[in-house]
């Protein structure tokens, strides 16, 4: 399958590396790693995240982190919609 990022979920990716990275530039590195290696399991295991609690979703939990990222399946597509830190309010929709 093919990944495809929202622009929304670069834009919260890029939010994560630099929030980190302000106390450690190697740290915000390995998350950002760690979040891209949780992601390209989908590639071969797109239901590998459970039933996301926003309906048509998928929630992948990334392991050793507090992130959450939301994602789609269609058409042989995954969608990455979006990044969120386990404690935060989820919004209605995506």
């Amino acid at each position: 399958m093919k990944i495809r990022w929202t622009p929304k979920a670069s834009t919260q990716l890029e939010a994560i590396y630099d929030h980190v990275a302000d106390n450690s530039l190697r740290a915000g590195e390995l998350l950002v790693e760690r979040i891209h290696s949780a992601i390209e399991i989908l590639e071969d295991y797109p239901e590998a995240g459970r039933r996301g609690r926003i309906e048509g979703t998928r929630e992948l939990i990334v392991t050793n982190s507090p992130y959450i990222v939301f994602y789609r399946i269609r058409h042989e597509t995954i969608h990455v919609l979006a990044i969120f830190h386990g404690a935060r309010r989820l919004p209605l929709r995506f």
